[in-house]
């Protein structure tokens, strides 16, 4: 496990250990996945725990996508 690693997994615990119920975060650089990893709850109720294939409802999450996605669009054309 590389500095990044442990940074992601210790990101991802700090955030559970607050209001996060759990949560799964992916590091993508030029030549692909570089790291994977997941901490938490998938569901409070039967305590089974989140894993990177743990599938999350988004909601209002793809507002900040579509506004990013547009800004980076915007900032390419002259």
């Amino acid at each position: 496990m590389d500095g990044r690693a442990s940074n992601l997994d210790l990101a991802l615990e700090q955030l559970t250990s607050r209001r996060v119920p759990g949560v799964s975060a992916a590091v993508v650089g030029p030549d692909g996945l570089e790291q994977i990893s997941s901490a938490g709850m998938a569901d409070l109720s039967s305590g089974r725990p989140a894993t990177p294939e743990t599938i999350y409802l988004w909601f209002s999450m793809t507002k900040v996508v579509t506004a990013a996605a547009t800004t980076q669009l915007a900032e390419t054309q002259p």
